[in-house]
């Protein structure tokens, strides 16, 4: 097995302001625009604030309930599978800010994206250091710490990292809830899974505020862990329900090992 396009990949994210000629915190956007797969029609779908777009709905529904979470590389249009996933812990949170990796079936054409209330903040390719245009253009303060987080980090984290972790393989997933930060947690989170009706997709079994009635929990830590939070929605009327859910269900009852609580449900 050929490992060498991994290999230069991360050697490539180890000095990512010399790889990619980024300085300070000036990275090239994606232009989704030029292509035609998942995360261009995320990114347009963002871009626009359409948050009812049902081709996005459908389509990430699909993906989150299938077997192998899989993607179109974001700028050569070629299937690639998600085969390693980690947390970047610098943001102070574990289950939070986390780095997907994914490769070809042939092994040539690695890259990955960083995940936090968007889906795809970020996409770093062999050849590219691309950021979501909606947030780069002009740089907003939030921006700037999602960027901060990745550069300062990355480097670090793909130390631990084997070209063998990246190889094509068959690892599967299951959608992650562990977020520690309760508002994320609603207002990202659960509002993605409510909103993409994902009842059919395998859920973890781990600590989380609230488990929905619906979830298809599994415990298998050998499970990729991704968040289906596509991108962020202040939806009032979705918080308020929730609210009322809990003021008509009990604290007492939520807590339960029925729906599972646990230690963060504070």
């Amino acid at each position: 097995m050929n490992l060498t396009s991994i290999e230069l990949f991360l050697s490539k994210l180890k000095h990512l302001h010399k790889s990619y000629g980024i300085k300070g915190l000036k990275v090239q956007s994606y232009e989704y625009t030029d292509y035609d797969n998942e995360i261009s029609l995320l990114h347009c779908c963002i871009d626009k604030t359409d948050i009812e777009n049902e081709k996005l709905k459908t389509t990430f529904k699909t993906l989150f309930e299938k077997e192998y979470f899989e993607l179109l590389h974001p700028t050569l249009n070629i299937p690639t599978r998600a085969v390693f996933s980690c947390d970047n812990e610098l943001c102070g949170f574990k289950d939070y800010n986390k780095i997907l990796f994914f490769i070809d079936e042939n092994n040539e054409h690695p890259w990955l994206l960083v995940q936090e209330n968007v889906f795809a903040y970020i996409l770093i390719t062999q050849d590219e250091f691309l950021g979501l245009k909606y947030l780069n253009e002009p740089l907003t303060e939030h921006y700037k710490w999602i960027l901060w987080l990745c550069l300062s980090n990355l480097p670090k984290i793909v130390q631990n990292i084997t070209a063998k972790d990246l190889v094509y393989q068959d690892r599967k997933f299951a959608l992650s809830f562990a977020n520690p930060r309760p508002y994320h947690y609603f207002m990202d989170d659960l509002l993605w899974y409510e909103r993409l009706y994902l009842q059919n997709a395998l859920v973890l079994d781990e600590p989380m505020f609230l488990k929905h009635p619906a979830m298809k929990c599994i415990q298998d830590t050998s499970r990729l862990k991704i968040r289906p939070a596509l991108f962020i929605s202040r939806s009032n009327d979705f918080l308020e329900t929730q609210i009322t859910s809990f003021q008509q269900t009990g604290f007492k009852t939520l807590l339960n090992t029925e729906w599972g609580g646990g230690f963060r449900n504070v």
